[in-house]
């Protein structure tokens, strides 16, 4: 699959093009920065071109930061019966590999730092069943790297969630994900959009029990694409509720 191809084949647009119409949107809007999702397998990347035009192209001039998309690939329909199609390890040595590919990254003048230490984040830390170490290697081998010290986030999926409140620097939120689905009755996969309300006093950057939270909220959504049997689809969004 090649998520972000389609995306701009679909909409007869260069790629380079359709990232300075979202930052030019972004800018007018009062958006810092972006967040930009990193596929990386045991040494296999996916669709690092957009991330590699805030490099190599100088009309895009603004501040980023890589997100580790560490989701296991999964088909889910009749025909594949939830067949893994990739699988993602956590082994030193492909952590070296994955270091040395995104150093480039992590030390340009755009990448967005926090405290001095360049932002990594991890999309799904759940998933790491040795994340202890696992971020122990990011961090030794970061500065062995002469990238110094990371700011390492996590996915905040709930208050109990000890691998962001104990192993990263911050914990951040990414809806749905940190929403209880659980809460909808019968069965329902069709969910009525909601956007995350703030008070106008709210920071949306927290501390609660000791941990930084980055509050987040999402705008429409829908999985159908790869989960055939029952996908979670957020209906009615609209421009204005977001507002």
């Amino acid at each position: 699959r090649k998520p972000y191809k389609s995306l701009y084949l679909r909409n007869e647009k260069n790629i380079s093009q359709l990232i300075k119409e979202q930052i030019n949107l972004a800018k007018k809007h009062g958006i810092y920065g972006f967040g930009i999702n990193y596929y990386w397998f045991s040494g296999k990347t996916f669709d690092s071109e957009p991330i590699d035009l805030f490099l190599g192209d100088n009309d895009i001039d603004y501040p980023f930061f890589l997100i580790l998309n560490n989701d296991v690939k999964l088909l889910d329909d009749d025909e594949h019966k939830k067949a893994i199609i990739i699988e993602q390890e956590y082994k030193k040595d492909d952590i070296t590999i994955l270091i040395n590919k995104i150093r480039k990254y992590l030390i340009h003048e755009n990448y967005i730092k926090i405290n001095g230490k360049p932002i990594l984040a991890i999309y799904d830390p759940l998933i790491i069943h040795n994340i202890k170490e696992c971020l122990s290697n990011f961090r030794q081998i970061a500065n062995e790297r002469g990238i110094g010290e990371l700011f390492l986030l996590g996915t905040l999926y709930n208050d109990n969630n000890l691998h962001c409140r104990e192993l990263f620097d911050a914990c951040f939120e990414c809806p749905p994900k940190n929403l209880n689905l659980n809460k909808f009755q019968n069965n329902k996969y069709n969910y009525y959009y909601q956007g995350l309300i703030y008070n106008e006093d709210n920071n949306y950057v927290e501390k609660n029990n000791n941990y930084i939270l980055f509050r987040g909220l999402m705008l429409e959504y829908n999985n159908s694409s790869i989960k055939k049997n029952n996908p979670v689809i957020f209906d009615e969004y609209s421009p204005e509720k977001l507002y």
